[in-house]
């Protein structure tokens, strides 16, 4: 039996094929939805984000940063921010031994949430870099 960790990673293979830990950047469209955005940032962080423009300015929100686990398929949330709330399940980056333990749970059920809307959706490959593309859409 899987958990929420695995069951994410699954989703993203879904999404976007079985190596898709490898891409550096990936844009899914599908109107009338906001382009969505996968970006590797370093070493096994993932960020996901939809961008809209506001006073000529865009905004990622949601924006969501992932740790990757290859080795054992699976994902796991690490920080949430939209237009007014930011949220991290390691309040200390550098030590990941201390946890938000609810802050953890509720931005996975998020993450899980938020991939089936993507699949469910039908969101499709627009654009994908293996060399990444900066942060900006």
């Amino acid at each position: 039996m899987s958990n929420i960790y695995q069951q994410s990673y699954r989703k993203l293979e879904k999404i976007l094929g079985n190596n898709w830990f490898k891409l550096n950047h990936v844009v899914l469209k599908n109107e009338p939805y906001m382009q969505l955005y996968f970006e590797r940032l370093d070493g096994n962080r993932l960020a996901i984000a939809h961008y809209f423009e506001q006073n000529g300015d865009l905004v990622p929100d949601p924006d969501m940063e992932i740790l990757v686990h290859p080795e054992t398929k699976s994902v796991e949330a690490f920080s949430y921010q939209d237009g007014v709330n930011y949220q991290r399940v390691y309040p200390n980056p550098r030590n990941r031994n201390i946890v938000d333990f609810r802050t953890k749970k509720y931005l996975n059920e998020f993450l899980s949430l938020w991939l089936n809307n993507i699949i469910t959706q039908g969101f499709k490959l627009s654009a994908w870099n293996k060399k990444g593309l900066g942060r900006k859409p």
